[in-house]
């Protein structure tokens, strides 16, 4: 991964830290607080590589282009064009080989297995409102899931315990977990501009932290009042959670034990680092770490469990997951995107270098109005 994929995903992502024109700007006043913050109580603090395109952020700052990356609207994508989301590379590069259609509000309900040696997949069509406007089926001979974790773990769970994948093996659903994730307010004096500025542009590294080693990064929130601002911890988990099929909902419950001793542990390291920094700068946390929230869910279709290292379905050789369901919890105080895009070229590389793999692609499509 390290000498191969991890750059290979880069040059194709190009991610870049904020440039300093950027940083000094109103927008975001809350990272430059949190990089003082940190210089103050001696902790490693830097700029984070991310997929932006900082011109347009500069566009957004001078009102050529709608306010999104400066108004905090990460979790909402950017409607500026500034982020280099899956659409302005991987995606439009499989379109313009003309062997790629890419199909926009087609919702994945099913999948199962076709005799000899292949799949269907049946979805519902849904116009902007989501409103079902057509049911389609598709056949085809090797299929890769990319639904996220929950959403692959649930289409696998959901055929399992419908007999579409009979041979899926009871690990799946199994070995889930939060990638640490941990969201914290620091209270302060003085303005800090919480809900502006984005994505997360710094992260502090506590990799000496005596209790676990983590990392937390500072971003916009909405509805933060002025004098806080929001922090995003990642840290050592376990995958102790799991997915567990509902037949009566037909779609999966998760559990998950925010109080299992490792997360005790991992909450305690947070506070330990928390600590630090507020003695230093006087500031204050204004309420207790939410571990409920995670945005980096990992698991469910795990590596040596469900899938092979080359995240190959056990018991089906043309079914692969290449998404973070593979990963079993926990990414090592890192987002896991660059993990996830880094082990899915190195099952491509492997899938096409596999003579037996044929090139060509049998997909059908029929349609039900």
């Amino acid at each position: 991964l390290n000498s191969t994929y991890y750059p290979r995903v880069r040059s194709i992502l190009k991610p870049s830290p904020i440039p300093d024109d950027i940083l000094h700007t109103k927008y975001y006043l809350a990272a430059r607080t949190f990089f003082e913050q940190a210089a103050k109580a001696n902790l490693k603090a830097s700029k984070l590589d991310i997929n932006v395109d900082w011109n347009i952020v500069r566009q957004e700052i001078n009102g050529q282009k709608v306010a999104s990356a400066i108004v905090g609207e990460v979790l909402y994508g950017m409607n500026s064009g500034a982020k280099n989301s899956l659409d302005r590379n991987y995606l439009s590069m499989a379109e313009a080989t003309g062997n790629a259609k890419i199909l926009p509000l087609h919702v994945v309900t099913e999948i199962e297995e076709v005799i000899p040696k292949g799949f269907r997949v049946i979805c519902n069509q849904i116009n902007e409102q989501g409103t079902v406007v057509a049911k389609k089926t598709f056949t085809c001979r090797y299929l890769f899931l990319a639904a996220g974790s929950i959403g692959t773990t649930e289409l696998l769970l959901r055929a399992k315990y419908n007999g579409k994948l009979r041979r899926l093996n009871n690990n799946v659903g199994m070995h889930w977990g939060t990638n640490g994730d941990a969201i914290g307010i620091v209270n302060r004096t003085g303005q800090t501009n919480p809900t502006q500025g984005g994505p997360a542009v710094g992260v502090i590294e506590d990799f000496d932290n005596p209790i676990s080693p983590l990392v937390i990064e500072q971003i916009p929130f909405p509805s933060l009042p002025e004098g806080t601002y929001a922090t995003l911890g990642q840290g050592l988990t376990l995958p102790e959670g799991k997915l567990t099929y509902n037949a009566k909902t037909n779609s999966t419950d998760l559990f998950w034990s925010k109080d299992s001793a490792n997360n005790q542990k991992i909450a305690q390291a947070y506070l330990s680092t928390y600590q630090k920094l507020n003695q230093v700068s006087g500031t204050s946390n204004s309420q207790s770490l939410d571990f409920s929230t995670s945005v980096h869910p990992l698991g469910g279709a795990t590596v040596g469990n469900v899938c092979n290292s080359y995240m190959r379905v056990k018991g089906y050789p043309n079914l692969f997951v290449v998404d973070g369901a593979f990963i079993p919890g926990s990414t090592a105080c890192a987002n896991p995107s660059l993990t996830i895009a880094a082990l899915a070229e190195r099952c491509m590389d492997n899938f096409l270098n596999r003579s037996r793999y044929r090139r060509d692609s049998d997909i059908i499509e029929s349609q039900e109005l």
